[in-house]
């Protein structure tokens, strides 16, 4: 029997695990848990880096979340034009919104918003604009 022993990489922000530190490395600088990270989306269309520290920072009081005795989350929304700020503040970028949101710990369902839909929207948005240009 042969054993190896192989270090293991994690992600300092989400905690995800891999066996190629170049790999883990390459996920942390994108990765939606870090509040600095390179958005992709935004550098496939050159969009301005969004802020994610300060926007995060200026929304964290619109959200409360309160936990009952036998543990029950409820998270409340003091803000309902949260996504719509969120969406002018970050370009439209549905993976910095995504980022936003993790800081300040509100889930997308929370907020009844389709991440995947989002980012068909964008994508199908960003075409339409190539198109436009194009013709």
């Amino acid at each position: 029997m042969k054993t190896i022993i192989k270090p293991v990489y994690y992600c300092d922000f989400c905690n995800k695990k891999g066996l190629s530190k170049s790999a883990m490395l390459k996920h942390e600088k994108h990765c939606t848990a870090n509040p600095q990270r390179e958005c992709r989306l935004c550098e496939s269309i050159e969009n301005d880096k969004t802020d994610i520290v300060e926007i995060a920072n200026r929304h964290k009081n619109d959200i409360s979340t309160i936990i009952d005795a036998s543990g029950f989350k409820s998270i409340t929304i003091n803000n309902p034009k949260l996504l719509e700020e969120l969406f002018s503040e970050s370009n439209g970028c549905p993976m910095c919104i995504l980022t936003i949101l993790k800081q300040i710990k509100c889930p997308c369902a929370v907020l009844n918003w389709d991440f995947k839909k989002a980012v068909s929207d964008f994508w199908i948005e960003q075409n339409n604009e190539i198109n436009e240009r194009i013709y």
